[in-house]
Formats: structure tokens, C-alpha cells, sequence
């Protein structure tokens, strides 16, 4: 058993746990543990828009707090943050409470209440209290979206300090991987030990934010590299002059900023991945013209470690915004997201895509003297080249229909590869028509429960069933989606 106080960092961590099956377990279970469970819950009564509460959680060795936005009105699904407090603390809904206005968002102080001591001695990540604290999130997870109605594509795993090491202790584990929407780990920083598996954080927004006179900023600096080269979109704030805790005002415009990224990178997930990308750093300068661009992937080395020869796929994306807003760049690069690399959207071109070295770039990032033909204003740019570097085919500033991208990635192929291809979106195809209808329920299924719960008197039984009747067709559409994730290369 081990554990992390405010001061220190956590010692030596346990062996890692459970694979992708135990996962898709553990959420079984909570979909049936969360319908037999729902009728009998102890009730508690709603706290209103623009207040704050205790959240009593059954189970639980302590309770929690929830804060609900001026804003909120039944029916309407926000945003979730969760957040762990620090050494010595309790549920709190500082400092998320300050940074969003006590608008658009619900913040959840998590009590550590699969111990028995709520974390009076510290957090521990054995595998025992790893999986019970996984639960538990998710047990208030699913409270608070019956009670309030949440957004589950915008839900936020935080913490601070001691709370910090949670967020990797119960948020990068097989266990929650793909629950949250974005991470934001204050005064502590990413670790890579025990069951902790920074990969759970591929592809989505985490935040590092440090006190410049913190003592856990030098972990925060050893270990983003890590967090990057497997994927995770890392924002680092270094807050000048700040110590291990730093002052409300300090983080207020910080926090506030991430959460916009968040925002923005959860509207362009509505699709599931579809591609299993590589994500790629430009060290030096970038060709200017689209003629020498074969020769220099030739040269980058970002074909380094790859087995046998394959075509090459390169996104081009932008992520970069101006006065907090997407550029013009940024708002096609999630358009092309949404319609070319995702599940229930694409099918063909990620069928295609089987076939190629996927590597994706981020325009945004590049310096302006040094971008030359990857300029963020370019963006997107979709480059194919075959199986010998050629390139086939090139798209820049604009999102193609999928079809013209599909063409040009089968000009790059074999006739093998194309055979293989054929019946990869057969197979696709149905499965996805499945889940299109899944979702189209869902939302049917979830406006009904809305009507219901903005009743004066909604009848038990007919709550109880509507609700069993989602947690069913939740728990079909992610064994689908499980199967289509896993499906990828």
C-alpha cells in the first residue's frame, strides 16, 4: 500500500493491472449495478441552479460536494468536472467554481471514499483501491446524470496535488480508459509507474499546471515528453512566482482556457476514432514546396521502427486558436475529423486506411519561420504516398468529400490491399448501421427521461424502466464501439 501526500511525491507503486477485456467488465457491471440500484437509492434532494451541496454517495466512507451553474434548468445536459482534493483537504469545488463563473459547468468535489479513510493518510493505488476508486467515479458519474443530466462526451477528471497523482491513478488505468473528455492535473504532475498507463491519454487534452516555486514541477517537466510521444495533446502553464498551491487568481484564466480546448476537441469526438494515428513532431525545417515533399519524408525519420513497407497517410491538422476562438484553419481541420477519420460518420476511408502508416501532425504547434509547406494556415492537409514514398495525391485547406479521399488512397494500393479493403467495409458497414440506430434510441430514450424528470410527479416505475431501458442500449453501443475500437490496427 502506498500513498501521496500534498509535500511528496507517491514511492513505489504497485504492479499494473487489468487489460482491455477487465475493462469492458467493469463497465458491464456498472451498467447492472447502476439499474438494479436506482429505484432503491436513498433520495436526495436536488440542490438548486447556482448553489452548492453536500452529494451523499451510498458506499461511499465520505461524502462529496456538488456545485450546481446559475444556468442549469432540468433537461439541459452540461458539462461534468470532477475534482480530488489535496492533502489535508476536503471535497471542494475550488477552484473549478472561480474559473467557470459558476456557469455552464457541474463540479463534483470527489471524496476518496473507496478507503476506508477517505485519504486522511494519503491515496493509494494498489490494485484493490485502484479499481474501487474507478467504480466509485463512475458510481457518481452515473448519480449525478440522473439526477441533473450531464453531457457525457464533456466530462473532466482533475485534481490537485495529492488529487493530482489520482488523476493518474484513476484516470490513466485500462479501467477508465476513454471515460473523460480532457485531464487537468494542478500542483503535481504525470507518472508512469504501478498501473498508471499514460497511452490511456492518447489523443486528448491534458493540462499541467504548475506554481513556478512548486516542487512538483521538475516531475511535471521530466515526465510531459512522456505524455506526448504517446499522443496526449499537452498544455504545460508555469505559473510565475506561484508556490506548490498557487493563488485563485493565478488559475482562474488558465482553467478557463483549457476548458474551451476541451470543449472544442469533445464537439469533433462525437464520432468514435475510427484511425489509430502516430502523432508527429517537426524537428528543423519543413520543405516549401509540394514537389520536395517525398524526399523529405524520405529524410524525417518518422518512418523510423516501421516493419515492412506500407503506404503513408499525413494529416495535417490545426488545433491553434485566436482570441480563444478555433482559427478558420482549425474549425475545417475538426470538420475533416468528423467526416473522414470517424465512426458512425466514415467508413470507407478508415477501411482504406487499414492499409497505410497513419501519422498525424499538429499545424498549430510549428513555428511560422520553419513551417514552409506545413503553415498553419494551410490546414488541413491530407498527403497519400505508396509503398515507395511517392506521393500520390495531395488536399490543403479544405476538408474533401470522402469518396475523392477514398479514390486517391486506392490509387496507392495493390490489388491485394484493395481485395482486403472490399470486405473490411462490408464488415463495417453493418455494424456501424447498428450503432447509428443505437444512438438515434439514445437520444429518443434520453429526451423521454428529460420529460419525465421535468414532471411535477414522475411516476417510479416508469423511471425506473426508461432508465433500465438507456442503461441497456448504453451498454449495446459500447460493446459495438469496443469491437470497432478494437478492429483498428
Amino acid at each position: 500500500m502506498t500513498s501521496a501526500g500534498i509535500d511528496a511525491e507517491p514511492g513505489a507503486r504497485s504492479s499494473s493491472g487489468g487489460r482491455s477485456m477487465r475493462s469492458a467488465i467493469i463497465i458491464t457491471i456498472w451498467f447492472i449495478v447502476g439499474v438494479v440500484l436506482a429505484p432503491t437509492l436513498p433520495a436526495q434532494e436536488l440542490v438548486a441552479a447556482g448553489q452548492e451541496g453536500a452529494l451523499q454517495i451510498p458506499g461511499s466512507s465520505a461524502p462529496g460536494v456538488i456545485a450546481i451553474p446559475s444556468d442549469w434548468v432540468r433537461g439541459k445536459r452540461l458539462p461534468l468536472i470532477f475534482f480530488m482534493h489535496g492533502s489535508g483537504g476536503s471535497p471542494t469545488s475550488w477552484p473549478w467554481k472561480s474559473a467557470t463563473g459558476n456557469k455552464g459547468y457541474i463540479i463534483v468535489g470527489l471524496p476518496y471514499g473507496a478507503q476506508e479513510d477517505a485519504g486522511a493518510q494519503g491515496i493509494r493505488n494498489d490494485p484493490n483501491t485502484t479499481e474501487k476508486m474507478v467504480a466509485l467515479i463512475e458510481q457518481v458519474r452515473k448519480q449525478v446524470d440522473e439526477a441533473y443530466g450531464i453531457d457525457q462526451d464533456q466530462v473532466i477528471l482533475s485534481g490537485l496535488s495529492m488529487g493530482g497523482w489520482g488523476v493518474n491513478f484513476y484516470g490513466f488505468v485500462e479501467a477508465a480508459r476513454d471515460r473523460y473528455a480532457g485531464y487537468a492535473i494542478i500542483a503535481a504532475g504525470p507518472r508512469q509507474d504501478g498501473q498508471c498507463k499514460l497511452e490511456v491519454a492518447a489523443g486528448y487534452p491534458v493540462l499541467l499546471l504548475n506554481g513556478e516555486n512548486d516542487q512538483n514541477l521538475a516531475t511535471a517537466n521530466a515526465n510531459r515528453p512522456l505524455l506526448e510521444k504517446v499522443g496526449a495533446l499537452v498544455e504545460q502553464v508555469v505559473l510565475e512566482k506561484q508556490p506548490h498551491v498557487p493563488s485563485i487568481e493565478s488559475m482562474v484564466k488558465p482553467l478557463a482556457a483549457w476548458l474551451g480546448t476541451v470543449a472544442r476537441f469533445a464537439e469533433g469526438r462525437r464520432g468514435l476514432g475510427a484511425v489509430s494515428w502516430r502523432d508527429l513532431r517537426l524537428d528543423g525545417a519543413a520543405p516549401r514546396k509540394k514537389e520536395e515533399l517525398a524526399d523529405f519524408l524520405a529524410s524525417s525519420g518518422w518512418l523510423e521502427g516501421r516493419g515492412e513497407k506500407r503506404p503513408v497517410f499525413i494529416y495535417g491538422q490545426s488545433l491553434a486558436t485566436e482570441n480563444d476562438k478555433p482559427t478558420k484553419a482549425a474549425t475545417i481541420s475538426a470538420k475533416a475529423d468528423a467526416d473522414l477519420f470517424r465512426f458512425p460518420a466514415a467508413c470507407e476511408v478508415p477501411a482504406v486506411l487499414r492499409e497505410f502508416e497513419c501519422l498525424r501532425l499538429d499545424l498549430g504547434r510549428i513555428e511560422a519561420d520553419r513551417a514552409g509547406f506545413f503553415a498553419e494556415k494551410s490546414a488541413p492537409i491530407l498527403l497519400v504516398f505508396d509503398a515507395e514514398g511517392a506521393l500520390v495525391a495531395s488536399f490543403t485547406g479544405t476538408a474533401p468529400r470522402e469518396a475523392s479521399l477514398q479514390a486517391k488512397l486506392l490509387e496507392a494500393l495493390d490489388d491485394d490491399a484493395r481485395a482486403r479493403v472490399a470486405i473490411t467495409i462490408e464488415k463495417l458497414k453493418s455494424r456501424i448501421a447498428e450503432l447509428v440506430k443505437i444512438e438515434k434510441d439514445l437520444v429518443k430514450e434520453r429526451k423521454s427521461l428529460d420529460k419525465l424528470l421535468a414532471g411535477r410527479k414522475p411516476n417510479p416505475k416508469t423511471l425506473a424502466e426508461r432508465r433500465q431501458r438507456i442503461a441497456e442500449l448504453e451498454q449495446r453501443h459500447e460493446v459495438i464501439a469496443s469491437e470497432l475500437r478494437a478492429a483498428r490496427p
